[in-house]
């Protein structure tokens, strides 16, 4: 590394054509023995392009300043990548075959001891060296029984396991040192970075290929193209969000039906907690540099966990929604909608702002930023109108205007990279009975015609009633031991792909001694026959079907006798989509809006 005085090389050589744009835009910044050249090219190569150039940027305006700063900023980025076992420039060709050899690595550790104790602390130091967070009981594992350890190291010796842990520390990873680097905010990577969002692009153009090849198949024979099917599903964001928007206007007929108030809350975090500052993208100096979106949500989690309980201490229920979503640094704020009794609101006002302004309560602006509050009022929309934004901006853009001269859609997009990278869910029902019941019931064609109350609630799921189910399923503040219906749930002993029994599965829902099936049927997945390109492999059961792992479940503890055979899997999804015909009918393509019948109750 060259730290001396500046020199320059009258006789530069040409950069040849083959070195990486990041060299090619230093490649003039050198002395005459080459010595920076050379030490740019091992950082720059660890670094995925679109961190290494804006890098290489920053580089050559700190170069104009001192070779030593430039250089210094430099060893600083090499320092803070070098602990990471996966590189960040790590394509995700690279993980699928890292997911290999660990998971043949976990398999040879096998043969090495039968102690239990002894190859899972071995398994847990592969796990540690990666970032990956072990299977539940690992680490414990002078208390894991044998039943257990089964599935403990068949997760470990399976690379699609790995697969899916390695993607997530990789993104992850990626995310937090483009956040560090300057790479997410305002006036670069809205959101997150490029270099995510175009891993994020790539991943779903590989899923929507792949399900273009593969049908579901039920024990009759019934065939359906499981693209079309998750077209028709909430996988569909037009779909997700037309459920979302009937949901929340059936909540707000009730609460005019009841005379509650409808109350916009807005939830931000401490300042130490943004790494950017807004209008002009610059480091925020008070940012504690530890605490990113998933720390971030977590504290908004734990604020709200203390208002629920403060809540419930004091008489107050609420109903409504909640929405998640990032700033333009990547830290996530919340939105809620909720309603309530109006003597009340002055009460649910002030627990709420205790709570949010407990961290920190003096720093500048947190009064005014940290807590916003707006009451709904009926003469100028209803409640719908006041979420409406935050719905579309966090599925798909529709209906949207331009914002910062961007591309809603483009912005959305970034949004669900953000959430799928990070692990964040968006939306959330607060009070009111449970979304499933509502989603089983539209299942089942024609079972409003069975009569009584499971007649009724069903007829009113089937036409997309959201406020009438709620009124029978008692209301938004029904207590769930007084709903009248609930999930049908069947013990499933069979053993399922890593050696476990399946437990619990949903085949309807019931009341009192009435069931109603929703789920009739097995369905597994295999590939079609126009999919030539495909590596044959066994299918893939979905709906609670029992897998057949090449093992039938049973991982032994003891040494194997013979070596696993691998699977060839490149291309294919790390599990089939939870969206599923059942009982051969197709989902609605959208929630009609029926009309909403006066309320029998005001609780």
């Amino acid at each position: 590394m060259w730290m001396g005085s500046r020199q320059f090389n009258a006789l530069e050589i040409p950069p040849p054509p083959y070195i990486s744009e990041a060299e090619r835009i230093t490649w003039h910044l050198d002395g005459p023995a080459g010595l920076n050249r050379r030490f740019r090219k091992d950082i720059f190569a660890d670094l995925p392009n679109r961190f290494a150039i804006p890098i290489a940027k920053h580089y050559v305006g700190l170069y104009g300043t001192s070779e030593q700063t430039a250089n210094l900023y430099l060893l600083d980025i090499k320092e803070r990548i070098s602990p990471y076992s996966i590189q960040l420039a790590s394509s995700d060709s690279d993980l699928v075959e890292l997911a290999k050899r660990l998971a043949k690595t976990c398999s040879r550790l096998l043969t090495y001891t039968s102690a239990l104790q002894v190859t899972l602390a071995a398994m847990v130091e592969v796990c540690d060296r990666y970032g990956v967070e072990p299977p539940r009981g690992c680490r414990n594992a002078p208390d894991t029984d044998r039943v257990a350890a089964r599935g403990i190291i068949a997760r470990l010796t399976d690379d699609q396991w790995w697969r899916r842990a390695l993607r997530k520390v990789h993104g992850r990873t990626v995310e937090t040192e483009a956040i560090r680097l300057g790479l997410v905010h305002n006036r670069a990577g809205k959101y997150v970075s490029d270099e995510t969002l175009k891993q994020y692009s790539e991943q779903r153009r590989r899923n929507q290929n792949t399900l273009k090849g593969m049908m579901v198949v039920n024990e009759l024979g019934d065939e359906f193209n499981l693209e079309e099917i998750v077209e028709k599903s909430l996988s569909n964001p037009k779909n997700r969000r037309s459920e979302l928007m009937v949901r929340i206007a059936g909540f707000d007929a009730i609460a005019q039906a009841c005379g509650d108030v409808g109350e916009f809350y807005t939830v931000t975090c401490p300042s130490r907690m943004h790494p950017r500052q807004f209008i002009s993208g610059d480091s925020n100096p008070k940012f504690d540099n530890q605490t990113f979106a998933r720390e971030a949500q977590a504290y908004l989690r734990k604020v709200w966990s203390r208002i629920r309980a403060k809540l419930q201490r004091e008489g107050i229920k609420i109903y409504g929604f909640r929405v998640a979503e990032p700033h333009h640094d990547a830290t996530p704020h919340w939105h809620l909608l909720l309603f309530v009794a109006p003597e009340q609101r002055d009460r649910l006002r002030e627990i709420i702002s205790h709570y949010a302004l407990q961290d920190t309560p003096n720093e500048e602006g947190a009064s005014e930023y940290r807590f916003k509050y707006e009451s709904i009022d009926p003469s100028k929309g209803s409640a719908v109108r006041y979420i409406a934004k935050y719905i579309s901006k966090n599925i798909d853009g529709h209906g949207m205007q331009d914002e910062d001269r961007t591309d809603p859609k483009q912005n959305s997009m970034r949004v669900n990279a953000w959430a799928s990278t990070w692990g964040i869910r968006q939306f959330q029902q607060i009070g009111g009975p449970p979304v499933g019941i509502w989603r089983e019931l539209r299942r089942v064609p024609h079972a409003g015609n069975m009569g009584g109350i499971l007649g009724e609630l069903a007829q009113a799921a089937d036409e997309g009633d959201w406020e009438r189910f709620v009124t029978l399923m008692g209301g938004p503040k029904c207590t769930r031991a007084d709903y009248p219906i609930e999930l049908d749930k069947k013990e499933i002993t069979t053993l399922g792909r890593y050696g476990e029994p399946l437990g619990k599965r949903v085949v309807g829902v019931k009341s009192g001694n009435v069931h109603l099936l929703t789920r009739v049927h097995e369905w597994t997945i295999k590939y079609s026959r126009d999919d030539k390109n495909r590596t044959p492999r066994k299918t893939e059961p979905i709906g609670g079907v029992p897998n057949r792992h090449p093992h039938n479940g049973m991982v032994p503890i003891d040494p194997p006798q013979t070596n696993r055979q691998t699977e060839k899997t490149e291309g294919f999804p790390d599990h089939p989509p939870n969206n599923h015909p059942s009982n051969g009918q197709l989902f609605n393509d959208a929630l009609p809006n029926a009309p909403l019948p006066p309320l029998e109750f005001c609780q």
